[in-house]
């Protein structure tokens, strides 16, 4: 994790086996895509996207998946599953780190969870915000799409942002004498406005420009 930036995982207690990955590519996403565009803009309203930043792709975006609305059981399961996994695999990188219990518990308490469907026909890198919870210790590896030979890709994306109003801040179990603070605290949505704004593309390591302790985030 600390020479990377991810884990990979192998689903070796089922929880998002093989039945289930079916139901979710094999049918309920195929189906949903094929859609027209006017049903699934008016189905998901903001949270139906397409065409950004030049990229030819769809993105549905849903928060909290439940049963009600438009998002299926099948949906609602396989969002369930990826929800429980991500709480194992944060307690065990957090905890590793040397965070204690009840602090890991306050840092999962204060999230909010997004469930993306994505089909894509290009690729474009994005960044993560885990590396102020961490000050830095854990590198941000490029989220990246391939599309060999051009091909269609459909996707399920499971993310996390801080709930509204939270500031995204580093653990104070990680920040000592030895490991300084390495970014100021930050509001999810002001840093995704400014990463991807003309300013925001301009740097390599734009989350260290925005926050960095040595900078003044940029607001424009």
């Amino acid at each position: 994790m600390v020479s990377y930036g991810c884990v990979f995982v192998a689903n070796g207690d089922d929880t998002l086996g093989p039945d289930l990955r079916r139901a979710v590519f094999g049918r309920a996403l195929p189906e949903l895509f094929a859609l027209p565009f006017e049903s699934k803009k008016r189905a998901y309203e903001e949270g139906y996207s397409s065409q950004i930043n030049g990229m030819t792709h769809e993105i549905i975006c849903i928060y909290k998946p439940d049963n009600s609305g438009t998002t299926s059981e099948t949906m609602v399961s396989f969002a369930k599953n990826m929800l429980k996994l991500f709480e194992m695999l944060q307690t065990l990188v957090l905890e590793g780190l040397g965070v204690r219990a009840e602090s890991v518990r306050g840092h999962l308490d204060q999230l909010d969870h997004t469930f993306r469907l994505a089909h894509y026909y290009g690729a474009q890198p994005d960044t993560e915000t885990g590396m102020v919870d961490t000050y830095g210790r854990l590198p941000a590896c490029y989220h990246r799409v391939r599309t060999p030979s051009n091909r269609e890709r459909i996707s399920v994306q499971f993310g996390v942002l801080a709930k509204p109003a939270m500031e995204v801040r580093a653990l104070d179990d990680l920040v000592d004498v030895e490991r300084p603070l390495a970014f100021n605290p930050l509001k999810d949505e002001e840093c995704s406005t400014w990463r991807y704004s003309v300013e925001g593309f301009k740097f390599d390591d734009a989350l260290k420009k925005f926050c960095g302790v040595e900078n003044v985030p940029a607001m424009g």
